[in-house]
């Protein structure tokens, strides 16, 4: 198993480094190749990413150039990766966002989540976007008790917001707690301004006070 290589250039990272990646908005990993692959031409840096959002387990077509848990290896070209702690580790919470709501309309749910994650880490100003974005996907995994916490951060931070009240009665729902997702449902249909989006909350609330009645 290949899990290093020299390289003649001083532009590659050291192996051993933590680097982020660009093209995947700023995923951290530690650097575990860097140099020529048999499938491409030119240099690259194989990374062992932080979080499930790589490809592979450090093999391509058969080459084992490093080894990590499945979807947490990625190569890239040296100019796509960057020293951690430099100015490329701000990040840009809204570029992440977007990215998860890509992989959430591709049912990929654990890459949304860690997307998600980092947008939150930079303290953007619609975090409760970002919250409730990220209950959605723990919902859509069946981890309603994190889908609750955080719909309810989401309802923290902006009360006001249908879709933290809507996410946390889903939440609420999912865990069996059929009464108070009904008075959440309400919640949410108070202040949604769509009439359909209404109708909808409103016959989930129903549904709920029927559940726990029976």
């Amino acid at each position: 198993v290949a899990t290093m290589a020299s390289s003649s250039s001083s532009s590659l990272p050291a192996v051993g480094s933590r680097v982020l990646v660009k093209h995947l908005g700023g995923a951290s990993g530690t650097v575990r190749f860097a140099g020529g692959v048999h499938y491409a031409r030119g240099e690259w840096v194989g990374v062992e990413l932080d979080d499930a959002l790589g490809k592979n387990n450090g093999s391509v077509k058969g080459q084992a150039y490093f080894s990590c848990a499945e979807r947490h290896g990625v190569f890239a070209r040296p100019e796509d990766v960057a020293a951690a702690g430099g100015d490329a580790a701000a990040g840009d919470p809204e570029q992440l966002k977007e990215q998860g709501n890509r992989l959430f309309a591709d049912k990929d749910f654990r890459g949304a989540i860690a997307f998600y994650s980092r947008a939150l880490q930079l303290h953007p100003s619609d975090s409760h976007v970002l919250l409730s974005n990220r209950a959605a996907s723990f919902l859509e995994l069946g981890q309603a008790e994190k889908a609750l916490a955080d719909a309810e951060a989401a309802v923290g931070a902006q009360p006001d917001w249908w879709k933290g009240h809507a996410r946390r009665a889903m939440a609420l729902e999912q865990l069996g707690d059929l009464e108070d997702a009904g008075d959440a449902f309400s919640d949410a249909a108070e202040l949604a301004a769509d009439a359909a989006q209404r109708a909808d909350l409103l016959r989930r609330q129903r549904a709920c006070l029927d559940g726990a009645a029976a």
